[in-house]
């Protein structure tokens, strides 16, 4: 399936390339604010984790309980995400192309994703506008620093993902 062809105009708005390249912006700084590189390998995960309101919502309120448990008390919310990744590639490739045609971004040769620019604003006013949008900002947020402490081959596993 092919989810940018299936879309509604309201729906494409909501997934236009600045929107979700702001998203991911936000999940790779939070990320390297651990003084970590953000592998690219779990850019394409981002996306469906955060913009999926029935996963996203079971997020847990802070990072204390842990991205493993929280798979692991969570299957229903992860069955088939796989599926999910697959029909979000061109969301997420268009989001990482507009970054990194406007330098937002860069990819190292070591396959590692790093901020570009440090002349983003950390929490526009846009996002602000509905709790839909705040709400996708705070998980996105949320999202990078849950990652940081697990190998993209451990995320990839527990959500049953195959490279």
């Amino acid at each position: 399936m092919n989810l940018l062809s299936e879309m509604t105009n309201e729906e494409f708005n909501l997934f236009n390339p600045a929107y979700c390249g702001y998203l991911l912006y936000s999940v790779i700084s939070e990320y390297q604010n651990s003084n970590k590189e953000f592998p690219c390998s779990l850019v394409y995960l981002a996306l469906p984790m955060i913009m999926t309101k029935y996963i996203a919502g079971n997020f847990p309120r802070d990072t204390r309980t842990t991205f493993l448990s929280w798979t692991n008390n969570n299957q229903d919310c992860i069955a088939d995400f796989d599926t999910r990744v697959a029909d979000y590639f061109e969301v997420t490739q268009s989001a990482i192309d507009f970054l990194i045609d406007f330098k937002v971004i860069y990819i190292s040769e070591s396959g590692y994703i790093s901020i570009a620019t440090s002349k983003i604003t950390r929490n526009p006013s846009f996002f602000k506008q509905s709790d839909t949008i705040s709400s996708h900002l705070s998980r996105a947020k949320f999202l990078g620093k849950w990652l940081v402490n697990y190998q993209p081959a451990t995320i990839y596993s527990v959500l049953g993902i195959r490279p």
